[in-house]
């Protein structure tokens, strides 16, 4: 019986250190209604690749966060993974979060921006062209 109860004890002091979390997500870009407009006639447009970043940061008492700029840093690791050339633009923006309370005394947030990347072929003259409104998300 005192055995038991020491296991039990144990489950639920490691279940309450092991903390518990919230996550969730959404596409960015069909909120904002995100339009291209482009400076250039494009004849084409082509997938590359899908490209993420993502940042972290603890927080004391879930209320004071121990580093800011989250978002910035997630965005700088995004585009750091996407090496752009030129012509290529990020596109189909989508963002998760994860929050992981422990206690109530430390939370972990952590945010993941991912997207895709996809190439302007740039029309020749008096080549077809794709107008920027069939490009809108």
């Amino acid at each position: 019986m005192n055995k038991t109860l020491r296991l039990t004890s144990l489950a639920l002091g490691l279940g309450l250190l092991a903390g518990c979390g919230v996550t969730g997500g959404f596409l960015r870009d069909s909120i904002s209604s995100q339009r291209f407009d482009f400076k250039m006639d494009v004849a084409g447009v082509s997938y590359v690749q899908s490209v993420k970043g993502s940042a972290s940061t603890g927080s004391i008492l879930c209320l004071f966060p121990l580093a800011g700029t989250l978002y910035e840093a997630a965005m700088r690791d995004l585009y750091e993974s996407a090496k752009l050339q030129p012509n290529q633009v990020v596109m189909n923006l989508r963002e998760d979060h994860a929050i992981r309370s422990f206690l109530g005394f430390y939370c972990n947030h952590s945010i993941t921006l991912s997207g895709d990347v996809f190439q302007l072929s740039p029309a020749a003259p008096g080549a077809p062209k794709v107008s920027s409104t069939s490009l809108s998300q």
